[in-house]
């Protein structure tokens, strides 16, 4: 598996599109609104490389043989769904924000496994096989990879074919024997821009009539027509404007570094297409993808609201109130809401059931209990 260092060059190496503040970034690498999600990242990384986090960060691939980034593993059990929203949980104390890229590009390699089973054994395609042969290179490469999946919308009381600008959901233009050609955006993509790769898909079901929105695909942050818009949150303004690091809170994590992505004729080579026009798949797709988020996002915000335990009791012990019954038991429901979310969390990933495909599914009730909790 790469190192931290490995990464970041890998970074630093492409030459994506990307503007921010109104400005275009030369470098995202040396941009201070991209330094917090970079650092998250490569925590990933480096913690991956560490012995005493191997059970858990780490897990044997069925396609290469060799140990992987769990980040970047196909469910193939309920005890690998539990370690996934385990690793959720664990990253929280270390960089009290978010990990950027690689938690959704988990979620979208596994629904995109799940449908492009489905749709090859019942259309006869091969996009099964594509995604496979580009998983086993990205384990090989042990790259950063990303989910895009939420669009534009517009509005959401409308179809995607029913909106008054087409593009506000992305849909293929041009099809041909190479690949094809895809206009419209996905709106604030976490980390993408400091990702190796992007694993887009669907985000709703479609219609007949929709077709043209049915696609999913890989493709690199810089390839030809990609741009992206960072993200304006007020601590990356003054991290740009004020540079004083006492008004940033948490310094070397704390921003969600999400870009969005404007695909502006973007070409995708064939064996990079997992999709394309299969629209009866779309809805399941997106529904997977959002069960399998949902079990991280639970057991990454059980983590959150620990902090937020900690930082209360001690602000409590500041003031020496720490004593006090009312705020201790505020303490302590805010801890059972905490493990309560967590523990159905876990018990959605104990009860997941296997698709036909092999991958794994958290129980759709559960984990969507965990993420409402």
């Amino acid at each position: 598996m790469r190192t931290e260092q490995a990464y970041r060059d890998s970074i630093r190496a492409m030459k994506p599109v990307v503007y921010a503040f109104g400005e275009r970034v030369e470098q995202v690498c040396d941009h201070p609104a991209f330094a917090p999600t970079l650092n998250a990242i490569g925590l990933t990384f480096r913690m991956a490389r560490e012995t005493k986090n191997e059970t858990l960060m780490t897990a044997r691939s069925p396609f290469t043989g060799a140990m992987v980034n769990r980040f970047f593993h196909v469910m193939q059990s309920p005890e690998d769904l539990i370690q996934r929203g385990e690793l959720g949980k664990f990253f929280t104390p270390f960089h009290g924000a978010c990990i950027g890229a690689r938690c959704a590009g988990t979620a979208a390699l596994n629904a995109l496994y799940a449908s492009t089973w489905d749709m090859d054994q019942e259309l006869g395609t091969d996009y099964h096989r594509r995604l496979v042969k580009f998983l086993e290179f990205a384990q090989k490469e042990d790259l950063a990879v990303s989910g895009a999946v939420t669009d534009p919308k517009g509005n959401r009381a409308l179809s995607p074919g029913r909106q008054a600008d087409p593009d506000l959901y992305l849909r293929v233009v041009e099809t041909g024997a190479e690949g094809i050609v895809v206009r419209g955006a996905k709106a604030h993509q976490s980390g993408a821009v400091l990702a190796n790769f992007a694993l887009v898909a669907p985000t709703v079901s479609l219609k007949e009539t929709e077709r043209q929105y049915a696609v999913a695909f890989a493709v690199p942050p810089d390839a030809p027509g990609l741009i992206h818009i960072a993200e304006a949150p007020a601590p990356n303004a003054r991290r740009l404007n004020n540079r004083d690091e006492m008004d940033f809170g948490n310094y070397a994590y704390g921003v969600h570094g999400s870009t969005h992505m404007i695909f502006n004729d973007v070409f995708v080579p064939r064996e990079r297409v997992f999709m394309c026009g299969e629209y009866r798949f779309a809805g399941e797709l997106a529904a997977v993808f959002g069960h399998l988020q949902r079990l991280a996002s639970a057991c990454c915000k059980s983590g959150h609201c620990d902090l937020t335990c900690g930082a209360a009791a001690v602000a409590a012990d500041y003031n020496g109130c720490e004593k006090m019954t009312h705020i201790r038991d505020k303490i302590v429901e805010m801890s059972f809401h905490s493990a309560l979310a967590y523990g159905t969390a876990l018990a959605s990933a104990y009860k997941g059931s296997a698709h036909a495909s092999g991958v794994y599914v958290p129980d759709p009730l559960l984990v969507n209990a965990a993420k409402l909790q």
